[in-house]
Order: C-alpha cells, then structure tokens, then sequence
C-alpha cells in the first residue's frame, strides 16, 4: 500500500477514526475502514479497550489504538463521566498521532457528538474534518433521560459539532432532513446508511455453528445483535411463547449487553415458560453474524416507540433483507417510511401483536416470499457499493 502517494490515479490519503465503541466490533465503523483502505488510504483508529483486547494492534492498511475505557451503559452520571474521560484520553491521543503522522482527514464517529471538538487543534493544522452522526444527539438523550435541560445542551452541542465538521455523515434521511431544519447547511450532510456489505458472502450459512441450539423440532426465529432495553427483546421472547405450542416457535438471542438486562431476558423465559424453546447465546463474532441470521425463519425488528427509536433504522434491518427473511417491523416512523409494504408491522409494546404477525408469516409462504421480493428491492436501493460511494466522496471531494 503506497503512503502519501497516488495510488491508481488517486491521492492516497492517512486518516483517523475516533469511536467510543469497540473496533472492529462496531460494524459501521469497520465497513467504513475497510472501504477506506481497499481505496489505498491509511486509516488508524482510536477506540475503547474491551476486555482481553490488546491496547495497539495493526493489520493490512490500519493501525488500532485503544483507550483502556470499557464502554458500559447506566444512568446520566455514568454516561458523562464516560464521555468526558475518553473525550480526554482520546483527545490527547489524537493530538500525538497526528503529530507522528500528519492525517489528512479526523474521522469522528459519535455518540458523543462533542467528540469532535478533541480534533480542533488538528482542524487547525489543515485536517479534515468528518463528523459521522451514527444517532441523533438530542433524542438520544431525550429517550433516555427525558426532556429537560439535558436536551437543550445536547442540541447545542449538536450544532457546535456540525459547525466544526467540514463534513456530517448521518444513518438516514429522516436524521439529514433533522439537521437541515437545525441550520446545518445542506451541502455538509451526506447520508451513508448502516446496510451491509452485500459483497460478503452470506456464506459461511453452510458451516457448523457451533453455538446454535438444536432446535430441529421447531421454527426457529433468530436475532443477532446489541441486548438492550430500547430494543425490547422482552417482547420477542413473549411473542415465542405465543407460538411455541401452536407454532412449535423457538428463539435464539445472540448478542452483547449488560449482565442484568441478559439476565432480565432468562427471567422473562422463565415466566413464560419456555424452557428450551429459549437459547441465550454469547456474542458472536462480526463475520459470522449473517450466517446465524440465515437460519431464522423471520426477520423482527423489535424497537420501544421513543424519539430515538422513531428515527432509527437498524443495521438489523438490511442483514434479515440480505439473508433473504420476510420481515416483521416495530411501526415507527423511519422504518415504515423505508420499507412501506415490504413488510409487516406490529405495534410497539404489544406482544400479541407481534405474535399475530409471525403468525401469518408462518402460515402462509407466499405472503413470505411477496415480502422478501419487495425488501431485497428496497435493499438494492440502499446497497454498501452506493453507502461506500457517498463516503469516499467526502473524502476524496466526489472523486469515486
């Protein structure tokens, strides 16, 4: 890989990615890097330390740098003081590099948005400088804490970030169109949504996974991903136990969170009596997330309704496309806004309803493979190779 040269025609440029969140297991930040260095840039990576990673690690094109700051989730005191100590330790960390290196570009993927302020001293040295919006600030922090004070710094702190930014990426329209209302110029925001790289193969569907249990009497719906509250799996777990007599409906979770939330999830098998119709896996490595996906039956997108869940369009959501499952969908705003009649839609917080919807899925194939038709044109539309497109041009000044 050539350095500070022209690589095929094109300037070969080193940047710097900042994430509060674990790489490469945060799966945006790792297609971005991964777009960024098959185009010849030098990409390194300032990010927290999970446990039992190394604190330097480099391979093809990119070089990792951890901050020993685990990133956990809690109340409003834990989440600033979290905030402002990797704001700190990442700053200075930055400041060194680019020191040693010279980035052209300081990527910062937030949450927190204020992140970006750490790369002022290197924006003064001619860097620069890409927010990329992977939530919107302001309702984060409202369906998490409420309205209140809060808030209103989150918006300020929203618009000082984009006005920092010579460049805003965000997750979806809804957030772009958010923005623009706010006053941030149109011309600065770029949408790069969260779908997969379809360049992957689906693939390793044909391995032993190890880790799947052995559901061969049954249906078996499967979910991949983060373990938390907004994404109320507690309903899915009690929507199974609606159809694992008439059904025979069995649901594996594999994913990352806290200890209690998983445990909040064991208890409400418990109460509705699934016994082994209910897995609780580990996390699961990043590449061999499509390959659990495929083996479930449906796609269901649980969601809480929030301001933060209305406007969110889960990477979720494109992996059950790809893997080709008709999908069941909490009815918010931005994800009945994308995917119209490629789907079904349960009301949020009803696990009747959900079950319902499963239901009709099972029952009947054809309403399944009407589904999976419309969703995989809706995926075309939104696919990595026009996603990867939009980023090299706000790094390359629309040269893709």
């Amino acid at each position: 890989m050539c350095i500070s040269h022209r690589c095929g025609g094109r300037r070969s440029m080193r940047a710097c990615h900042v994430v509060y969140g674990y790489f490469p297991f945060d799966p945006r930040v790792r297609r971005e890097v991964e777009a960024l260095v098959r185009r010849g840039h030098e990409i390194h990576v300032i990010a927290a330390q999970d446990h039992g990673e190394a604190s330097e690690e480099s391979a093809p094109g990119v070089r990792v740098h951890r901050v020993p700051w685990p990133v956990v989730r809690g109340g409003r005191t834990r989440y600033v003081v979290q905030y402002l100590i990797f704001f700190l330790v990442a700053s200075l960390q930055l400041l060194r590099l680019h020191r040693a290196h010279r980035f052209d570009v300081i990527h910062i993927h937030s949450l927190p948005d204020f992140q970006v302020l750490g790369a002022l001293p290197e924006r003064a040295m001619g860097a620069r400088i890409v927010l990329d919006l992977h939530e919107a600030l302001p309702e984060t922090v409202a369906a998490r804490f409420g309205r209140g004070l809060l808030v209103g710094v989150a918006r300020a702190l929203e618009t000082t970030s984009c006005m920092v930014a010579h460049q805003v990426l965000v997750v979806n329209d809804a957030i772009r169109t958010l923005l623009i209302g706010r006053g941030v110029e149109a011309s600065k925001v770029i949408v790069v949504m969260n779908s997969p790289n379809l360049q992957s193969p689906l693939a390793n569907r044909g391995k032993q996974l190890e880790q799947y249990p052995p559901f061969k009497d049954g249906r078996p719906i499967v979910y991949v991903g983060g373990l938390n509250k907004e994404r109320d799996l507690e309903l899915l777990v009690r929507a199974t136990a609606r159809l694992r007599d008439s059904h025979q409906a069995r649901l594996a979770v594999y994913g990352y969170g806290d200890a209690a939330y998983k445990e909040r999830l064991r208890q409400v098998a418990r109460e509705e009596q699934l016994g082994n119709a209910f897995f609780l896996g580990p996390a699961l490595k990043q590449e061999d997330v499509l390959a659990y996906v495929g083996l479930s039956e449906v796609g269901p997108i649980t969601y809480e309704r929030n301001e933060l869940t209305e406007l969110a369009i889960p990477n979720k959501v494109f992996e059950y496309a790809a893997a080709r499952k008709p999908l069941v969908i909490a009815d918010l705003k931005c994800l009945r806004a994308l995917f119209g009649d490629a789907a079904l839609y349960y009301r949020p917080g009803q696990s009747q309803d959900l079950a319902n919807q499963i239901a009709k899925l099972f029952d009947d194939p054809d309403l399944g493979r009407d589904l999976v038709e419309k969703a995989s044109g809706i995926l075309q539309t939104c696919r990595w190779e026009i996603m990867e497109r939009r980023l090299v041009a706000a790094y390359e000044g629309g040269e893709t």
